[in-house]
């Protein structure tokens, strides 16, 4: 092992972090309904907001524990920033009736 030399890697190691909100949404009564409204309102109007990198949808099938989630979004934006805009205030009145069902839960974090 002495011998052994350490090789640098061959690229630059750099972290980017990005601002994220992930939404997880319980299965609603009406499916078709709930994508309607999802996919035509809150979807257009969160592209909207400033700094937004990407929009990750993901229709859920079945989980490894807990029942009932139907939809996950995680959205990455470039800055905290973002989560103050007007038009974030925009969408989240355009999630209303989610929230006021109880069907959603949302989270902040940061990707690094």
């Amino acid at each position: 092992m002495k011998d052994e030399k350490i090789h640098p890697l061959p690229f630059t190691l750099s972290f980017i972090i990005l601002s994220t909100l992930t939404a997880l949404y319980k299965t609603p009564a009406d499916t078709a309904a709930f994508d309607d409204n999802y996919f035509n309102i809150p979807v257009l109007t969160m592209k909207k907001v400033p700094s937004l990198q990407s929009i990750d949808i993901t229709k859920l099938g079945h989980t490894l524990v807990g029942d009932g989630f139907y939809l996950m979004a995680v959205l990455h934006f470039a800055d905290d920033a973002a989560l103050k805009a007007p038009e974030m205030a925009e969408a989240d009145k355009s999630r209303q009736d989610a929230m006021k069902a109880g069907i959603v839960t949302m989270m902040f974090g940061a990707t690094v």
